[in-house]
């Protein structure tokens, strides 16, 4: 039952990435610019999705709205039901 409701919430709310091998996901996308530390700035790119989509390797691509994102990192979220990739634009 959870899983039919995260898949169900992604459907709604999430947006496509394609793989390298073209293979498409739904991801909650978030391109913000936020605080990274204290006195500092920056972006902070995330894609987050079902954990069960996140076989990734640091430096796999992703690809979002049509711009190429490398992976520079892969966290498990809470239950580890979802996780998120942290992105940097190519």
């Amino acid at each position: 039952m959870i899983e039919e409701t995260l898949s169900s919430f992604f459907e709604d709310f999430g947006v496509v990435a394609r793989r390298a091998d073209n293979s498409e996901f739904l991801v909650f996308f978030d391109e913000s610019h936020s605080p990274m530390e204290v006195g500092a700035e920056g972006r902070s790119i995330v894609a987050t999705c079902p954990t069960s989509e996140a076989n990734f390797d640091h430096g796999d691509t992703l690809e979002i709205d049509g711009k190429s994102y490398s992976i520079v990192g892969v966290r498990p979220v809470d239950d580890g039901k979802i996780t998120e990739l942290d992105l940097r634009y190519e």
